[in-house]
């Protein structure tokens, strides 16, 4: 029986059971894209800012990046960057940035995402406790025994809820009202125009906590990195059929989970982990 086979199996039956609820329903059957925003077909940009594309790979950090595309490790992702000996005409490097302390999931997102530091956007940790309401948040669920949380990120945009800053969408969109912006499978997607799905991912993101301990520790690295570059390989296929149906956004961001997720369960470690996925997931 194939992965998938054994998520829908589970989902399924926690569905049966009420584990998932009415979310899990909305999620399923919610389709490739979900508008968020009524954007008028008249609406268009008014000046001429190039288009951005944001490759948000999870569990990557800057020296590991740069130091295997400037290698030559990376031909399809340097290609995609316009890279030519070591200089890469469509992206920009920045060789001094620096990510949160804790650099977990949910803080560094969100400090990429508004651009101010956690005591400005109120994300702590990917779990925390609200000292003002005493609510215990979970963007990130790690040790909290439910699925909810996860599946209302994309229900009912709960992580976004949790910032106290204006995302760069909602400061794109002051600028620029007509501004288009797509955002793929991340957790903070407040002030975009549409949320592009992959029900798979957003199942396998759902079940990382559930399924890893019983299902990925019974499977080899080469079958792990392909259960989760299928994942990624999803999300990028949706976003294809989305812009072919509705051309390409001004912005897009694509968040790309398998690399961190692997890195998690590979018995190779973080590092080779990463070099591995990032090599062989990228390969045509």
């Amino acid at each position: 029986m194939s992965y998938w086979k054994v998520i829908a199996g589970v989902a399924l039956a926690l569905a049966l059971s009420g584990c998932v609820g009415w979310q899990g329903a909305k999620l399923l059957f919610a389709g490739d894209t979900i508008e968020l925003q009524d954007v008028p077909d008249t609406a268009a940009r008014e000046t001429d800012a190039p288009d951005i594309l944001f490759l948000a790979m999870d569990g990557v950090d800057r020296d590991l990046l740069y130091d295997m595309l400037r290698n030559g490790e990376l031909p399809e992702l340097a290609r995609l960057l316009g890279g030519s000996n070591g200089d890469f005409s469509h992206a920009w490097f920045d060789d001094n940035l620096q990510s949160t302390l804790p650099s977990s999931t949910g803080v560094a997102w969100a400090s990429a995402m508004t651009g101010v530091e956690p005591a400005m956007h109120g994300v702590a940790g990917n779990e925390y406790f609200i000292r003002d309401t005493g609510q215990f948040a979970a963007p990130v669920p790690g040790t909290v025994n439910k699925i909810s949380p996860i599946l209302r990120i994309y229900t009912e945009g709960y992580a976004n809820k949790l910032l106290r800053a204006p995302t760069v969408y909602e400061r794109m969109r002051e600028r620029e009202p007509g501004i288009r912006i797509g955002v793929a499978m991340h957790q903070y997607y407040a002030g975009a125009d549409e949320l592009i799905l992959t029900d798979r991912s957003a199942l396998a993101e759902g079940f990382r906590t559930f399924a890893s301990a019983e299902t990925f520790d019974r499977l080899t690295n080469e079958q792990s990195l392909s259960v989760f570059s299928d994942v990624d390989e999803e999300v990028f296929e949706n976003i294809t059929e989305t812009i072919d149906e509705h051309s390409t956004p001004d912005v897009l961001t694509v968040y790309v989970p398998g690399i961190d997720h692997f890195a998690h369960i590979s018995d190779l470690g973080p590092d080779k982990a990463r070099r591995l996925y990032l090599k062989e997931a990228q390969s045509p």
